[in-house]
């Protein structure tokens, strides 16, 4: 079957993909989508506005067995995704930080990223905030030690690439960049990547 991919200009200011929101989980803002220049469908690539020759955000769709080609800028402007965390066990977290049951979470995340940090372990961020200055604030002053990536206005997109409709969720990857999860709960994320750091943890 072929892949259909879309490159378009438009406005849009209805969600592109309606979800279903699950109990204690929260769906991601809808709002006005302004997208200047993207690919949709397989993923979704949306170029940085200031940068046109490099794309801010990508997030193919995600099939658990297959590495995950990922890539984003985080808030200080550096580019993650598999080369940059090569031989890192992975989990990017899709949150946002009015969401109360992303944020009831945050604290077993911190103690899961203070545990394995040194073996191996990176956190992502992938936020649904509308303010990557408020964002910014917020994750300083929680203590979120890991990098965040702004998904702003590209929102929309990503839930229709990702699939994620329902936040906290998160995707684990491992140290080969393959995706191993894309539905794991809060509480089976510690065995989950002890088991990934294999030896080091």
């Amino acid at each position: 079957m072929k892949s259909l991919s879309l490159t378009l200009t438009l406005t849009l200011t209805a969600p592109l993909l309606a979800t279903a929101v699950a109990l204690a989980s929260c769906s991601p803002a809808a709002g006005s989508l302004d997208v200047t220049s993207a690919s949709i469908g397989p993923g979704v690539t949306v170029d940085a506005p200031t940068r046109p020759n490099l794309a801010r955000l990508t997030m193919p769709v995600p099939i658990e067995g297959q590495v995950y080609a990922w890539s984003a800028l985080d808030l200080l402007g550096r580019r993650l995704g598999p080369e940059a965390l090569s031989g890192k066990v992975v989990v990017l977290d899709f949150w946002a930080s009015w969401c109360p049951a992303c944020v009831y979470g945050l604290p077993k995340l911190k103690a899961l990223y203070e545990e394995f940090h040194d073996d191996g372990l990176e956190i992502v961020g992938m936020s649904f905030d509308s303010d990557p200055t408020e964002l910014a604030a917020y994750a300083e002053d929680a203590g979120l030690g890991w990098s965040q990536v702004f998904v702003g206005r590209e929102r929309e997109a990503v839930v229709e690439a990702t699939g994620v409709g329902a936040i906290p969720r998160y995707f684990v990857i491992d140290r080969e960049g393959v995706l191993i999860s894309t539905d794991a709960a809060t509480h089976e994320l510690p065995d989950l990547v002890k088991g990934l750091l294999g030896a080091d943890a």
